[in-house]
């Protein structure tokens, strides 16, 4: 069951490098004939700023007794160290340098993106414009800057599986995934009972939290006394329309469930049930009766999962690849990245 917020749609589209054409006439990095537009800085420091609000939202969450000058003021909070303003400048700058890299290898491996790769990530940029079109306009970033972001991440995929996919220089053996697979994921199906109301979006109160409640624990009970059938509680009682679009469940890791969204009592539960076990908890969500079933490899289900564990297999390595090639090489950074100010960016839809 997964939470929905900006911020996790901004992180979600600016996690992978890569690069493309794009026809904005301003530049933040140039190498060679390498040119990373203006417009794709400000969208990964955007990303940032989404992140400074994010985490000072969290340290005061996890600090109700106490007041915390993060939550009043995110920019007071320091990130690895430095200013929370100083963390945004640097990190969008390293990930535009790291786009010059990956376009640099990209050109050097003849790696390209396919029409129907194109057309992907042109639906994916104009549905996330569409979205938030009014912030985006607010801080400079065009419909293009957009789609660029969204064809890096393909590109990006492409280079990585021409060194770790099945036919790639560092090619991963088939066995060390499912291995990982099986040691790391679990794979769940859940009846949820909210605990808000869906039209309004506010919690529920008096009769209807009980009525809620009550729900809950009569369909745990029929689910755990009856678990080879659970699908049929699933029909009965389940509020959660994921379940109802993805019938064969919900499948991650503990390393990618905080990055998709889920709920963390929702990954607690799934992480401490054995196989074939009913179980339930709590969260301001509501109420998660989950059902585990085996994480199979050979499964059709594991299709969709293959790639997710090779990136965090070597996720790690390859990003560190990037990053030293970056620092090695001589890339002009424009003066016109001072105009912008990470504080001064906006987030909300006007």
């Amino acid at each position: 069951m997964k939470k929905t917020a900006i911020c996790a749609t901004l992180c979600a589209l600016a996690v992978g490098f890569g690069t493309t054409g794009c026809s904005n006439t301003t530049w933040a990095m140039k190498s060679g004939n390498v040119s990373i537009p203006t417009g794709v800085y400000i969208y990964y420091l955007l990303n940032n700023v989404s992140q400074v609000y994010q985490q000072a939202e969290a340290a005061s969450s996890s600090s109700a007794t106490t007041s915390s000058s993060a939550s009043a003021d995110p920019w007071s909070q320091k990130i690895d160290n430095e200013t929370a303003s100083t963390w945004a400048i640097s990190n969008a700058i390293s990930s535009c340098k790291a786009l010059v890299i990956i376009e640099q290898q990209c050109d050097a491996r003849k790696i390209v993106l396919s029409a129907t790769d194109e057309a992907s990530a042109k639906s994916q940029a104009d549905q996330t414009y569409s979205s938030y079109e009014s912030m985006f306009q607010q801080n400079g970033i065009s419909q293009i800057s957009v789609e660029r972001v969204q064809e890096d991440t393909s590109l990006s995929q492409k280079l990585f599986d021409s060194y770790y996919g099945s036919k790639g220089d560092k090619a991963v053996p088939e066995s060390t995934i499912d291995a990982y697979y099986i040691a790391n994921y679990v794979h769940v199906k859940q009846i949820f009972v909210n605990k808000n109301d869906s039209s309004t979006n506010t919690a529920l109160t008096g009769a209807k939290l009980i009525a809620a409640t009550k729900k809950a624990n009569e369909a745990y009970a029929a689910a755990k006394a009856d678990k080879a059938n659970f699908e049929t509680y699933v029909k009965k009682y389940n509020e959660d329309s994921g379940m109802t679009q993805n019938p064969d469940g919900y499948i991650f890791s503990k390393a990618t469930a905080s990055s998709q969204g889920y709920d963390q009592k929702f990954v607690d539960l799934a992480f401490s049930l054995k196989v074939g076990d009913v179980g339930m908890a709590e969260s301001d969500m509501g109420y998660f009766i989950e059902y585990k079933v085996p994480v199979d490899p050979k499964a059709s289900t594991f299709s969709g999962q293959s790639e997710n564990v090779l990136s965090e297999l070597k996720g790690n390595e390859f990003r560190t690849m990037i990053t030293d090639d970056a620092t090695k090489a001589k890339i002009q950074q424009s003066g016109v990245l001072n105009k912008y100010d990470p504080e001064k960016l906006v987030l909300s839809q006007s």
